[in-house]
């Protein structure tokens, strides 16, 4: 049995330079999540969430984000995740797409990229030098 997600979005950790470097560990990590985005395999457009207070839903309940991060503008599309399966040709392709090409339709390049299972979207993540994301869960708000 595989399980389908409808499309998905990539986040990272932002790791703000303190100005305290006694951590060097914590150091290392911000300068190789930097060069991973700096490389950018993929070509996601990122947007940065700063940490702070926010207002939820419709209620306008105050929430509180700890730690800033990164998130793509948009969901990983199909041209996106082909670059992916064109350094990976033993990773199967989505069921939607020609499986002998190893390619989608025409015209649908910029649209989600859909039917892929959760470990297709974690071993995406690893490719493109993103952490692989936590369980999935349905975002509201």
């Amino acid at each position: 049995y595989r399980s389908h997600v409808i499309g998905f979005r990539v986040a990272r950790s932002v790791i703000e330079r303190s100005e305290n470097q006694d951590n060097t560990h914590q150091e290392e990590e911000r300068q190789r999540m930097e060069a991973a985005l700096q490389a950018n395999l993929a070509r996601i457009e990122w947007i940065k969430i700063p940490a702070g207070e926010f207002l939820y839903g419709e209620q306008k309940e105050k929430r509180q984000i700890e730690q800033a991060y990164r998130i793509s503008i948009s969901p990983v599309t199909n041209a996106q995740y082909k670059r992916f399966i064109e350094t990976n040709p033993q990773h199967p392709v989505p069921g939607y797409w020609d499986a002998t090409k190893r390619t989608f339709a025409p015209g649908v390049g910029n649209y989600p990229v859909v039917n892929v299972s959760w470990e297709d979207a974690q071993a995406f993540c690893r490719w493109a030098g993103l952490l692989p994301p936590s369980p999935p869960r349905c975002l509201s708000g």
